[in-house]
């Protein structure tokens, strides 16, 4: 009998849960929960939704990755949100920072349109996320074309990175798939019912950063409202709560460290050397690593130069270039983006060539907007010493 009324109680609080989640992209979708299967049901135009957690589709996403050469996650977040983002529309930013083995942090800052979001559900939700966030939980193996209610998206991820795009059309898939390096004809299909059902565990991955950034920035008005709030009575509570805490803190460790004293004092003289000796042990270690560093392998840099020289005899405009372990992305603007692409596979300081993002044409200048990543080698031609014959 009590089982029964776990199972229940359970099956309510999955029901109630999945009743405050939406889904808004081409259109506006409820989700709901029928018999274990999680189902979305499609609303008309304007209709309120009572959802306080809205995931926004693709196609209300405009994203853009960037590099943020800098060790503080905060810094790096502020940094995001200022960057200047060539978007087609104003909407409110949404960032998320990885951190990156070399240093810096990889952003990758989400533009949501928020006014068709207000057009299609009549009401701003409490949480905004963009549904590529979700994106390595709906499919595990990539690339993959998942299917949304309403939409398609493509994702595949390259060198820790996720690239997501807007599908719409046969040729447009073609294109993304072509300028990712995959067979179109060999990419996994994720149904929208099988998308559907990890929406759960994706938003259970979500660090605590991502929720604070789902948040935060696009309610019109505040949380709490503070124009009647005591801030005389709640500083006087705050500042003795904050002496007391220092009182009792420094007595802790003031006792803490008399115990600490007297232990050591009766320690015998073999504890010594042994804490000598891991002092030493440390510090090797770390000559050791700084070695390590110094003898590891380096990458012929250098040889991007005559690269980026090549390039520079057609019309094109240098937008960003990044580089990591031999590796080097360079984002383009330019009239014929096959035409940069057979240079750089053409010149022998660089190996495996490929697109790296989709070509599309940028709205303010009509070029190519595309990115090239290649691998750095020193194999190009060399001047060979010819002796004088008598």
């Amino acid at each position: 009998m009590l089982r029964k009324l776990q199972l229940k109680f359970l099956a309510w609080v999955r029901f109630e849960f999945w009743k405050r989640i939406g889904f808004v992209g081409s259109g506006t979708w409820s989700l709901m929960q029928s018999f274990g299967v999680l189902q979305a049901s499609r609303k008309a135009q304007g209709d309120a939704l009572a959802c306080p957690v809205m995931l926004v589709g693709r196609r209300l996403c405009f994203e853009q990755e960037k590099h943020i050469p800098v060790d503080s996650w905060l810094e790096a977040r502020d940094i995001a949100h200022q960057l200047p983002v060539s978007a087609p529309f104003d909407g409110v930013r949404k960032v998320r920072l990885s951190a990156v083995s070399t240093g810096g942090f990889d952003a990758l800052i989400t533009l949501i349109d928020i006014a068709e979001i207000d057009l299609a559900i009549g009401a701003r939700p409490w949480v905004l996320v963009p549904i590529s966030w979700l994106a390595p939980s709906l499919a595990p193996q990539t690339p993959a074309q998942i299917e949304l209610p309403g939409e398609s998206m493509g994702f595949v991820s390259r060198q820790s990175k996720d690239v997501t795009m807007l599908l719409t059309t046969d040729e447009q898939k073609r294109d993304f798939w072509w300028a990712v390096g995959k067979d179109p004809s060999s990419i996994n299909v994720v149904t929208e019912d099988e998308a559907l059902q990890q929406i759960l565990p994706g938003l259970s991955r979500l660090s605590a950063a991502q929720w604070f950034e789902s948040l935060r920035g696009h309610r019109t008005q505040a949380l709490v409202d503070f124009s009647d709030f005591d801030w005389i009575s709640a500083s006087k509570l705050v500042g003795v709560f904050a002496a007391s805490y220092l009182v009792i803190t420094s007595l802790f460790l003031a006792g803490f460290s008399v115990v600490a004293d007297i232990r050591a004092s009766s320690e015998p003289p073999e504890f010594l050397q042994v804490l000598s000796v891991r002092r030493d042990i440390n510090q090797l270690a770390e000559v050791e690593q700084q070695w390590e560093n110094l003898t590891s392998e380096q990458f012929p840099v250098w040889s991007i130069w005559p690269v980026m020289e090549e390039v520079a005899e057609h019309e094109v405009l240098v937008r960003l270039i990044e580089f990591d372990n031999g590796t080097v992305e360079v984002f383009y603007l330019a009239e014929d983006a096959t035409e940069i692409l057979n240079t750089i596979i053409a010149s022998p300081y660089a190996s495996d060539v490929g697109f790296g993002t989709a070509t599309r044409q940028d709205r303010r200048t009509g070029l190519d907007q595309f990115s090239v990543r290649w691998t750095v080698t020193d194999n190009g031609p060399r001047e060979s010493m010819v002796l004088d014959g008598d």
